[in-house]
């Protein structure tokens, strides 16, 4: 995926540059890219019983901790967008405390704080009103590679067993697919998580190729009634 994202960036330079005449042609044309399978994620989800110790696991390490976790989780933002917040952009809009989350591309959604992220988070600010949002102990704001390894600490903590890989995009991913387990519209999950195309959200459902719920199992109930069905009417 990496040698795909470099090998487009660099072609899309270069077929730029010989539109302007800058270049003779693009030197990335015949290149072969790698196939990338589109519906593939290298992110191990969690299960929500295992979100639900990382977040008891967070809630006993540090405030800090735990309204990291709960933000991650229960917004579904990538980790950059949350680091990069200030705290004065904590707003409200029709009774709903909110967070302005800048998305790819630039564009900023405001998202709604549920009650239990905003608790706490106000209990990590302790009344602060200023500042970087997320902040390390000398003041600085929270940088990612920080928040990657002390993820992996709190998940060591909750006793994960992905917890040496674990990533923050995890939650994010966890946020998609519990949100779809409990009903909520694909389309309105897709909005929720800031994506252009439900394709994307869908790639982000760990529910997908359950077994649980596969076809299978509708139809061979409905073909077990229709036999059973026609096994008690009399024959003519």
């Amino acid at each position: 995926s990496g040698r795909a994202q470099t090998l487009s960036a660099a072609g899309s330079f270069y077929t730029y540059a010989a539109r302007l005449g800058a270049v003779p042609a693009d030197p990335f044309a015949a290149v072969a890219r790698p196939d990338i399978d589109p519906d593939h994620s290298s992110t191990q989800g969690l299960t929500p019983d295992e979100t639900a110790r990382l977040l008891e696991a967070a809630r006993e390490h540090a405030p800090r901790s735990y309204a990291l976790v709960a933000l991650l989780y229960l917004l579904g933002p990538r980790v950059d967008e949350v680091l990069a917040l200030d705290v004065e952009q904590l707003g409200y809009d029709r009774g709903h405390r909110t967070l302005p989350l800048r998305r790819k591309g630039g564009r900023v959604q405001a998202v709604p704080v549920p009650p239990l992220a905003l608790d706490a988070l106000l209990t990590y600010l302790d009344g602060r009103s200023k500042g970087a949002l997320f902040v390390t102990s000398s003041g600085r704001r929270w940088s990612e590679p920080e928040v990657w390894k002390h993820l992996r600490v709190l998940a060591r903590r909750a006793g994960l067993p992905q917890a040496d890989s674990i990533k923050p995009h995890a939650l994010r991913h966890g946020f998609i697919t519990d949100a779809l387990d409990n009903g909520v519209p694909l389309h309105e999950v897709q909005d929720a998580a800031g994506h252009r195309d439900p394709r994307t959200t869908q790639r982000y459902n760990r529910r997908r190729g359950r077994l649980d719920g596969h076809p299978a199992y509708k139809v061979a109930a409905a073909m077990a009634e229709r036999l059973a069905d026609r096994a008690e009417a009399p024959q003519s």
